[in-house]
């Protein structure tokens, strides 16, 4: 079940990040996406397993058309999940 959480939290804060309508909301939508989620479990799950959050593009910027962008979520020392979307074209 967490290694679904972490799957969906990457792919929730990929999709935060590609849908958002300009580049200064689009990191912060995505960090906030992983805040919600932290906020929504209890102070023993937080301090066991820290919920980390890197976004990556393959090319920059970020925010451009057709760019391909990836959130890697790490959970505690051994758990990763990764996802990946573009920014849409018609921007």
């Amino acid at each position: 079940m967490a290694i679904s959480e972490s799957k969906n939290l990457a792919r929730q804060s990929v999709r935060a990040f590609v849908s958002s309508p300009n580049e200064e909301l689009a990191r912060v939508r995505a960090y906030q996406v992983v805040e919600i989620y932290k906020s929504k479990q209890s102070r023993t799950a937080r301090s066991l397993r820290e919920i980390e959050l890197d976004l990556t593009c393959s090319s920059y910027p970020c925010f451009t058309p057709g760019n391909l962008v990836t959130a890697t979520i790490k959970v505690g020392n051994d758990q990763v999940a990764v996802a990946s979307e573009y920014v849409d074209l018609w921007r």
